[in-house]
Formats: C-alpha cells, structure tokens, sequence
C-alpha cells in the first residue's frame, strides 16, 4: 500500500484502518512500513460494520468518497491477482477522472510480505 501511495501521489489516497485496536495496526505500519500512507484503527465495536479490509480486499472510494469498490478480489483466494485488479480500478478511477495513471511493475517481494502478515493472523485468530 505504501508503494501504491508514493506511486499514485496526488492522484490517490491509501488509507489502512486497523479494526481490532491499535497494537495490530501498530505492527502493520511498522512490518509494512507505512510511512506514505495513513495508518489508523478504530476502537473494537466501533466499526466498520460492513465490507472486508486487508487480505479478504479492499473497499475503494471515488473522489466524492462514493464507494466504487466494496471488496477488490481477496488476496488469500487470488494472490497476485488481488493487487493488479486493485491497480486496474484505481487506473480507471484515475483515467475517467481525466488523470494519467502510473505506469508500473507489477508487485513482487511486498505481495510476499503481505502473504506472510496474513498467514501469521490466520494461526492467531
């Protein structure tokens, strides 16, 4: 996400919401390391109560924070393709909105990353 961040600039904000209090989003931001990007949670109970985040996908939003996206394709069931499809609907955003999207490889060691941070919450939840 943080790559995303610096990659899209101005075009996009990423925005990671912890739902299950702030030592995991602490360790997210620090094993991720997010510095491009907003690291958040939000107190257990409070939300959200719909949609899914992470690693079962990600809800996007327009430029009016109309949700475009519910869940992106979940990267447990698709893997890789999990974040190139993140990465074509945020092209078309970007596109019909009249922007340029970046041009990019496709993602390699942090999708890696990402696999490990979820094994390790599937054996502890």
């Amino acid at each position: 996400m943080d790559r995303w961040a610096v990659e899209y600039k101005d075009q996009a904000r990423f925005i990671c919401v912890g739902c299950a209090g702030p030592a995991l989003a602490t360790k997210f931001g620090n094993e991720l390391e997010l510095a491009n990007c907003v690291n958040t949670y939000v107190p257990r109970g409070a939300g959200p109560f719909w949609g899914q985040l992470g690693c079962s996908g990600f809800i996007m939003l327009d430029a009016n924070l109309n949700v475009v996206c519910p869940a992106s394709l979940a990267f447990m069931q698709v893997r890789e393709k999990a974040f190139e499809h993140v990465e074509t609907l945020l092209d078309l955003l970007i596109e019909s909105a009249g922007g340029s999207p970046p041009k990019r490889a496709r993602l390699g060691a942090e999708s890696a990353m990402v696999a490990g941070m979820a094994a390790s919450m599937e054996g502890g939840a």
